[in-house]
């Protein structure tokens, strides 16, 4: 890899498949079902300890969404000058001990809503930390040729641990034991790091341009942007999770309120979703064999902003409607998982590898802000349109973005 050092346990880019990536790989998926379960078990926590309302909730989501707007833009600049590993590892032992802590909170009848949303704050921060560096471990273990590959299986892994995390989380936050339970999702956070930790090192890159923090963190926004092929990827990637999001948010009330569905119902057909995830992970590779980067894009963004389309028009109190949105959302789960494998993979090779780091931190803090705005979008359109008009323009707003997405797509190659 070019401006790398060749230190002991690190790879060169030119090499081949690392043999002990299904370990990073182990690790990657108790990792994702520990942070799938934790998205469960804290609020319910927060529910069965302070009988927690709306505005409870809200500070907790606030919590959530603070590292990823204020910290992920400054995280890059940061991972691009470390090794990747050892960051990778800290993650792990901060979130465990992090939970940990929670759980002797709880255990002793000393917990409060203060000390729950701090613990969410820090497990949030060390997320992200976790997250940027990630990727760009990822961009450097692994050979160009295997990086669809390799984003595939984590790709799957995460729908799978999407799937099995809420599950786990409702099996032990209904066990009457929540300071246990804390102390098995601490415990998996710590078996993680310690199969990370066998996993290849990478190298820290040379040549990472010199200078303040801040004007590194600054040049990582001037290279996503300067780039045409980087910033459409960002820009689509943003408008997409801003209307997702606020659409998703809208449904949620509009299946209860309007198709008549029960709580398991709606839960039923999205984890759909989650399973034309899976099977979107598994042909992703011979996708991007068979046929052009540009067009599987194209296609899979297209899929995923054409699905949504059958929530508004699924037959009400029906069978037929159940049907209806359970194919919506296999449809919609297998678009955009394919799409993000891709795209990821892209963004990968794009980038230098001196700003791994920061051109995806910049892509987490725009994706991840757009996904805080959807939220404040939906009811911004559902309060003065209605639940289903607003799932409407949504769906159109979703469509727009991908025929503008089409036109500009000539400059990916």
């Amino acid at each position: 890899m070019s401006g790398t050092t060749t230190a002991r346990g690190a790879r060169p880019r030119s090499a081949p498949p690392a043999p002990r990536f299904h370990v990073f790989w182990a690790s990657q998926a108790l990792a994702q079902v520990a942070g799938q379960t934790v998205l469960v078990v804290i609020p319910l926590l927060a529910v069965a300890q302070f009988d927690a309302g709306t505005r409870e909730a809200g500070l907790l989501t606030f919590a959530q969404y603070v590292p990823v707007l204020v910290v992920t833009p400054f995280l890059g600049a940061v991972v691009d000058r470390s090794r990747k590993r050892p960051l990778m590892v800290a993650g792990h032992v901060g979130r465990g001990i992090a939970l940990t802590v929670l759980g002797l909170a709880t255990g002793a009848g000393v917990l409060n809503l203060a000390v729950l949303a701090a613990v969410v704050l820090v497990v949030g921060v060390l997320g992200a930390a976790f997250d940027v560096a990630l990727q760009a471990y990822v961009a450097s273990a692994v050979p160009r040729a295997e990086l669809v590959r390799a984003n595939s299986r984590l790709q799957g892994t995460l729908s799978l641990a999407q799937v099995v995390g809420p599950a786990v989380g409702g099996v032990v936050a209904g066990a009457g034991q929540p300071a246990l339970g804390l102390f098995l999702i601490a415990a998996t956070y710590l078996l993680s790091a310690a199969l990370m930790r066998q996993a290849y090192d990478v190298a820290t890159v040379q040549g990472v341009t010199a200078g303040s923090f801040l004007a590194r963190t600054a040049e990582g926004f001037r290279y996503s942007w300067a780039d045409p092929r980087l910033r459409l990827l960002l820009t689509v990637g943003t408008w997409f999770n801003l209307a997702e999001q606020a659409m998703i948010t809208v449904f949620l009330v509009y299946s209860v309120r309007e198709m008549g569905m029960s709580s398991a119902q709606v839960g039923t057909v999205m984890g759909v979703g989650a399973l034309g995830a899976v099977a979107a992970s598994v042909v992703s590779t011979r996708l991007a064999a068979r046929v052009t980067r540009r067009t599987v894009l194209v296609v899979c963004m297209g899929l995923a902003s054409l699905a949504p389309l059958g929530l508004a028009v699924a037959p009400p109190r029906s069978v037929a409607g159940f049907l209806v949105l359970a194919a919506v959302f296999f449809a919609y789960g297998c678009g955009v998982t394919a799409y993000n494998v891709q795209a990821m993979s892209y963004r990968q090779e794009l980038a230098s590898a001196e700003m791994q780091g920061r051109v995806g931190a910049v892509y987490r803090f725009f994706a991840y802000g757009a996904l805080a705005l959807g939220g404040l979008l939906a009811p911004a359109l559902a309060t003065p349109l209605g639940l289903r008009p607003a799932l409407l323009c949504l769906a159109a707003v979703l469509v727009t973005g991908w025929a503008a997405f089409v036109v500009r797509s000539r400059v990916l190659r």
